[in-house]
């Protein structure tokens, strides 16, 4: 994986504001780097090559989400998702983990109090997902404790699970590394973690499926064209 010059100076700064010595070392290196290039010639935009350990292999993808509902205005959204999983299950040595969603009050952000339809006077209600965070925590420290990884590459924004990272760093002396989707982004995840950094959105658009995947049993599944 590369990033490009303005993008590693934005992962330095995430790191200079990091709470560990190490991410901030890590950060001071990072900007070092992009001066350098920069003095160069390059310009912000051009690629670099992402500082990788050696010999290092990924053995294993958890894929953590929840099963979505159909709303009025997009009655089409599970049956996306659900291709989705289909593709992701041709992966080799991936796992999928299901959290829930709930309907919850959707309660006023000032006062805390029930929100109502101005014109029909029903609750209104949103979709919260659960369980998500937690499973996602639960498996970081039962690998932790099984020893299945030296580094967990953690790709989220949730700021609630800056305490897990924060033990399994701590107890089990292992390195976490977060790479924050693109908008999203936790001071307090990117100071729990081992190093941190952000996804540009160029770098999704490279990794997509293909139009067209061919499971084992012969079956096809077509990628939608919203998604392209």
């Amino acid at each position: 994986m590369s990033v490009n010059i303005f993008e590693a100076l934005q992962n330095a700064e995430l790191n200079l504001k990091g709470s560990l010595d190490t991410q901030r070392q890590v950060g001071l290196n990072q900007l070092h780097n992009a001066i350098v290039l920069i003095e160069k010639g390059y310009e912000l935009g051009d690629d670099i090559d992402a500082l990788l350990a050696e010999g290092q292999e990924l053995r294993l993808l958890k894929y953590f989400t929840s099963n979505v509902t159909e709303t009025t205005k997009d009655p089409q959204k599970p049956q996306r998702q659900q291709t989705y999983l289909a593709a992701i299950k041709t992966l080799s040595d991936t796992k999928i983990i299901k959290g829930s969603y709930i309907l919850k009050p959707k309660l006023c952000p000032v006062c805390q109090k029930q929100l109502y339809c101005p014109k029909c006077k029903m609750p209104i209600e949103e979709h919260t997902e659960k369980k998500t965070d937690v499973n996602i925590a639960v498996e970081l420290l039962t690998d932790s404790y099984t020893n299945a990884f030296d580094t967990a590459l953690l790709i989220t924004g949730d700021s609630d699970l800056s305490p897990a990272v924060e033990k399994v760093i701590k107890i089990f002396n292992k390195r976490v590394v977060v790479a924050f989707p693109p908008n999203r982004n936790s001071n307090s995840l990117a100071k729990a973690a081992s190093y941190s950094f952000i996804i540009g959105r160029g770098k999704f658009s490279k990794s997509q499926f293909p139009d067209t995947i061919t499971r084992d049993r012969g079956t096809d599944i077509s990628r939608p064209s919203t998604w392209r």
